[in-house]
């Protein structure tokens, strides 16, 4: 990033927006989220108090994953990361294990099953704790 300086020009500017400010893999958001105030505090209030699995739901189109994302973003920072998990291609649900440990680079262990490489593996590691899992 580079600033181009000269006296004729203006030289103040608001800092950057952005969400990466921690570790994630989330879609870019190219609005910002209007009118979803007291649903942003409610599921930040929920993950403040420990729980670990909230579950959005409603009518098809009405802002659940655009909510979840804009959640997972604002906890980013303070949680050491958050990935998004699209299950969109999972057309069957044995294939979960695979689309979380490619996503979260967990590698497969001889022996072991993918369910409880991956369940031990996010349960272990606090970067890859917090994941957003979506089902279009």
């Amino acid at each position: 990033m580079y600033q181009l300086a000269h006296s004729g020009l203006v030289s103040e500017f608001p800092p950057l927006r952005s969400s990466n400010a921690g570790l994630n893999n989330l879609p870019l958001q190219r609005t910002r989220l209007v009118g979803q105030g007291t649903e942003l505090a409610s599921i930040t209030r929920l993950f403040d108090a420990g729980n670990r699995v909230i579950t959005l739901t409603g009518a098809g189109g009405c802002g659940k994953t655009r909510l979840a994302l804009h959640v997972a973003a604002d906890l980013s920072p303070d949680w050491g990361g958050v990935w998004w998990i699209d299950l969109a291609t999972c057309a069957d649900a044995s294939l979960l294990p695979n689309a979380a440990a490619a996503t979260l680079a967990i590698k497969e262990v001889p022996g072991e099953r993918l369910p409880d490489t991956v369940a031990r593996d996010v349960r272990h590691d606090s970067v890859k704790a917090t994941s957003v899992f979506d089902h279009t």
